[in-house]
């Protein structure tokens, strides 16, 4: 009888320890789930602003590309129109047009790196 006094005695304290640490371990899962949830939600605010960024980063380029494209069908259509200057003035008056300020700094830098 007292060996059945024992065993069910032990059994209740083997049940409460189980308790004890059920209870400790629901704890230690719904702070790792808060922080999870923390976690998750930085994750998306994170993502949101990647994308933010990836939207104004394809902007500027797509700006720049424009620049530059504008800057160079504008290069083309000053020399073009100089070329068809430098044509009339020759027919005209029969003697070469000055070259260009922009032909001068290409032939300075030509002529430094040559030089070089």
């Amino acid at each position: 009888m007292e060996l059945l006094f024992l065993f069910g005695g032990g059994c209740v304290v083997l049940l409460i320890i189980s308790l004890v640490i059920r209870e400790s371990t629901e704890q230690r899962l719904r702070r790792l789930r808060t922080d999870f949830m923390s976690l998750r939600s930085q994750v998306r605010l994170l993502e949101d602003r990647m994308k933010s960024y990836q939207a104004v980063r394809s902007q500027v380029r797509e700006v720049l590309q424009r620049i530059d494209s504008r800057k160079l069908s504008a290069t083309d259509t000053i020399e073009n129109i100089y070329d068809k200057l430098r044509e009339l003035h020759l027919f005209l008056r029969e003697e070469e047009l000055p070259k260009m300020e922009g032909d001068r700094v290409k032939q300075e830098a030509e002529t430094e790196r040559v030089g070089a």
